[in-house]
């Protein structure tokens, strides 16, 4: 009952942001302009899309490397699986599956796994504050100035400056527990130990392993690679995976004949950001929803040329990962709902 009403709860937000996504749209409009697209640039967008996901695998491989070396081509289909798992399921599920999924093909700790997601995910937010921070420092004034773009830019900084402070937070409390002194360890250790049945035990070992994964690529060495190189090639591998999705965006403008400037991506980026976030899946209607706001109210797109970009930059980001996923799953013999299951 528990995943049914979730599911439906996701179901009815995803029907009532798709409403309003369309409600001011002309159908026709769009459809002209899908139409219209260059096919080669749309090509070149996919292509790249499917780029930065092998990309993200191999950057993950640093993260992985100090509990692990991990061939990429598990790498690449724990990624790809873990991609369709989120598309098809509500949650985020996939961010567990690629962890449960990995340390089952390479015999791994699934704590430790998640605790690299988990910095994973720290990294790319970073990313996005850095993006969103470039855009309201130098880009601003060139795109549109009304009274909902500057309601828009002050909701934009307000919540990067909250991600960042969150994040931050996050990041000194797991220092600060990751190096408290070996007698302040025990007494916790102690008071978890206490906890009735094998619970706290199996949660002491839970919590090891989990700053083991997040704290690795800083804190320990993996075989020819030192703890100052990991850290290094985690951060070039992020800049240049998310140049690659920004690349993606530029060459979609081109598809539409957008005649918009790289800079205008980074708004476009930090949009696309708040949508996926919603847990709903493939992200429908909020990844349309928030495109479609920072197109016509950032950049000043017309409303039916914004719907029609929202509608094929969501395509080209889930549709081809997600069958290359399914299909990688099949031949595991599981399904996504088997992830539900062990989540549920």
């Amino acid at each position: 009952m528990k995943r049914r009403t979730q599911r439906l709860i996701s179901a009815s937000i995803a029907v009532l942001l798709l409403w309003w996504f369309l409600r001011s749209v002309d159908l026709a409009v769009v459809g002209q302009t899908l139409a219209e697209i260059q096919g080669g640039y749309l090509i070149g967008a996919v292509s790249l899309s499917l780029g930065t996901m092998v990309y993200r695998s191999w950057r993950w491989g640093y993260l992985v490397a100090p509990i692990g070396l991990v061939p990429m081509k598990s790498l690449v289909s724990c990624v790809f699986m873990g991609w369709a798992v989120t598309a098809v399921l509500p949650g985020r599920l996939g961010e567990m599956a690629r962890p449960l999924l990995l340390g089952q093909k390479e015999g791994l700790g699934r704590m430790a796994l998640f605790g690299t997601v988990v910095l994973e995910r720290a990294l790319d937010l970073l990313m996005v504050l850095l993006l969103l921070a470039i855009y309201l420092t130098f880009f601003p004034s060139a795109f549109s100035s009304g009274n909902d773009a500057t309601r828009l830019n002050m909701a934009l900084r307000s919540g990067g400056w909250l991600l960042l402070v969150s994040l931050v937070g996050s990041v000194l409390m797991v220092v600060v527990i990751s190096r408290l002194s070996s007698i302040t360890q025990a007494r916790i250790r102690s008071v978890v130990d206490s906890i009735p049945g094998q619970i706290g035990q199996r949660g002491w070992a839970l919590i090891v392993s989990f700053l083991k994964g997040i704290m690795s690529p800083l804190a320990t060495d993996a075989p020819g690679l030192s703890r100052r190189r990991l850290a290094v090639l985690a951060v070039v591998h992020t800049l240049v995976l998310w140049a690659g999705m920004c690349g993606v965006h530029v060459l979609l403008f081109r598809a539409f004949g957008l005649e918009l400037s790289v800079g205008a991506v980074f708004p476009l980026i930090s949009m696309v950001v708040v949508g996926l976030a919603v847990p709903l899946p493939a992200a429908v209607g909020s990844y349309h929803t928030a495109v479609l706001v920072g197109l016509t109210t950032l950049l000043n797109v017309p409303i039916d040329l914004a719907a029609g970009y929202a509608i094929v930059s969501h395509a080209v980001a889930f549709v081809p990962s997600t069958l290359i996923g399914l299909v990688l799953l099949a031949r595991e013999g599981l399904t996504p709902g088997a992830f539900a299951t062990r989540s549920g």
